[in-house]
């Protein structure tokens, strides 16, 4: 956690990119909208934060074939449940939601091969066979585990807009701006390393896709109708915000998609593995895994001459469309410059230790200097995690709990 030198160096470097992006990168909510091209449908306007948030939480093929077969799950059991009330609609519930379906059986996918019984070897990057006696524990495309069961208006998929009173629950954006405010409060104890390092470590143990149009593309939501589309769920915002105008009118959202293909509630999944694996370096699947390799004594791909993080051929998840955009293990690498900062760290970290390896171990060929090495940055992660940055949260009697 002190490699702040490094850090800043790169954080400077990437701000000078930033920087020449120029007026570009200031885009307002009230701009006229372009339409974003991207493989998996077309998003609004260029830089605006539903476009933005789309892009960061595009589903993988395979998300997409889930969330769609998961449609006539969700039908079947609003027909299983028409006409139960009280305790027998409760008891029907329970018993419709098996508490071993924390993961689903993924469909076959080339680049996420989960064969059985697993093999001694190095990680799955899906987090497949990572518990040798449960493979399917914390792999990509699990439904998350839940600390309380959810809550539909329909004890199904409607969301919820009713409180335990009985009134309509407040605009979320409501709830953020009555709670927390839009001020900024420093800390005296923490810097924004902690945050940023938070961040860091959510993209690699979650990410929960978008919902898709029956043609896989991204919902389209019109206005803000919560009718409209039901895949849409816009936010609305209050007469009196105190920062966007009454004619803004709401946020677009789009909701998570589905991952339960039985009968049973709602359920959304993560198509990243749940463990600390430095999959935001090296990727939640092959293909991913084997486009950021340089194939050559270990190493990840760079540019510029080797002090960044590779270029992407798409450069939809920047503001500008006159600069690239970055690729790493996780999608979301562009979200700020802070968390590009660490990722670059990180990627050569990677390749620091390859060539150190290389020197000691002449003889070791490129995927064994590429595994021993991601193992090594593995572990790093694991115990910049444990030993000093979820102490730092949760306190150390719960750490040692």
């Amino acid at each position: 956690m002190a490699a702040f030198g490094p850090i800043l160096v790169v954080f400077v470097a990437l701000c000078g990119i930033s920087i020449g992006q120029g007026d570009e990168n200031r885009l307002h909510p009230h701009h006229a909208e372009r339409e974003l091209p991207s493989p998996h449908g077309r998003y609004p306007m260029r830089g605006s934060p539903q476009t933005l948030h789309g892009r960061n939480r595009e589903p993988t093929e395979t998300a997409k074939k889930l969330d769609l077969g998961s449609r006539k799950s969700l039908e079947a059991t609003r027909h299983a449940l028409d006409g139960k009330v009280g305790s027998d609609r409760a008891f029907l519930i329970a018993h419709m939601t098996d508490d071993d379906e924390d993961v689903v059986e993924v469909p076959t996918d080339s680049c996420d091969e989960r064969n059985f019984p697993c093999a001694l070897g190095h990680r799955r990057y899906s987090g497949w066979c990572n518990n040798m006696q449960n493979p399917r524990f914390g792999a990509s495309h699990s439904l998350y585990q839940r600390l309380l069961p959810p809550a539909y208006d329909d004890d199904v998929n409607s969301p919820r807009s009713v409180g335990v009173s009985g009134r309509l629950l407040p605009s979320p954006r409501k709830i953020t701006t009555t709670v927390f405010g839009l001020a900024s409060h420093e800390s005296n104890e923490r810097t924004i390393w902690m945050m940023q390092w938070g961040q860091f470590l959510d993209h690699d143990i979650s990410r929960t896709p978008n919902s898709v149009e029956t043609d896989g593309s991204f919902p389209k939501c019109p206005d803000c109708s919560t009718t409209a589309n039901p895949l849409c769920l816009p936010i609305i915002i209050p007469a009196n915000d105190p920062h966007f105008p009454p004619s803004r009118g709401c946020m677009n959202f789009v909701r998570s998609s589905n991952g339960r293909l039985s009968l049973g509630r709602r359920e959304q999944i993560s198509i990243i593995s749940a463990y600390i694996d430095a999959s935001q370096v090296y990727g939640s699947d092959d293909c991913v895994a084997s486009s950021l390799r340089a194939e050559d004594d270990g190493l990840l791909k760079t540019s510029d001459d080797g002090k960044m993080l590779p270029k992407s051929p798409d450069n939809g998840f920047c503001r500008s469309d006159s600069i690239d955009c970055f690729l790493a293990g996780d999608i979301r690498v562009n979200e700020n410059i802070a968390l590009t900062s660490v990722q670059t760290l990180w990627l050569l970290e990677h390749n620091r230790i390859a060539t150190e390896l290389k020197g000691i171990n002449p003889s070791w060929d490129d995927e064994t200097l590429y595994q021993e090495t991601r193992k090594i940055i593995i572990a790093m992660h694991q115990h910049i995690n444990y030993k000093e940055y979820i102490p730092k949260v949760i306190g150390p009697d719960l750490t040692d709990e």
